[in-house]
């Protein structure tokens, strides 16, 4: 595995997700801010490309019409933007989507090709809703899929338990892990 092949997805860490609870309760999800930042910290250093990809909904959007779901993150509002802590750097790249897949109606797919990135690791959330889909997608578009325990969350332990189980396609490991992993690797291509 070579960085050049891998890239950070950073999903849903909206203003609407995190700070607002929409639609989820995102106490557990803020908890793990921390890691996430260090995370990226961790990846900018090794030049790991970083891609938030974030919900950015119409007023209107079909999801909001069965009322199950108030809207939020509706375009160009304060409640789509990412969160402060983990604002995107310039050399970030930021996809909009619409439902709850990183790669449905968006380029995601084709901005990763053009890089010629395999390997995707998925932090952020929730995740049993937008990370299950997004590494679905992500495996069904032949990826490698990495989800990092510690740096995702749902808003009940049982849900993101019960999505990380059903996610048995991906590699689930903490973020820590990766990279010490990630480094044996380049210092025994290194010799």
């Amino acid at each position: 595995m070579k960085t050049a092949d891998v890239a950070v997805l950073v999903i849903d860490m909206n203003n609407d997700h995190i700070k607002n609870n929409m639609p989820f309760t995102s106490e557990r999800l803020r908890s793990k801010i921390p890691n996430i930042r260090k995370f990226l910290d961790e990846a900018r250093k090794f030049g790991i490309p970083i891609i938030y990809v974030t919900d950015s909904h119409r007023a209107n959007d079909w999801i909001f019409s069965r009322k199950t779901v108030k809207p939020y993150a509706i375009e160009e509002s304060w409640g789509e933007e990412i969160i402060q802590e983990l604002k995107p750097h310039e050399d970030d790249y930021v996809v909009k989507k619409r439902r709850f897949s990183g790669f449905f109606g968006t380029d995601l797919d084709l901005y990763l090709r053009e890089r010629k990135i395999n390997t995707l690791l998925l932090v952020g959330g929730p995740t049993h809703v937008s990370i299950r889909y997004t590494a679905v997608d992500a495996y069904s578009l032949r990826y490698n899929v990495f989800v990092l325990k510690d740096c995702t969350d749902s808003s009940t332990k049982e849900f993101f338990e019960s999505a990380l189980e059903d996610m048995f396609f991906t590699t689930r490991i903490k973020s820590i892990n990766y990279f010490r992993k990630f480094r044996a690797n380049l210092l025994h291509n290194m010799q």
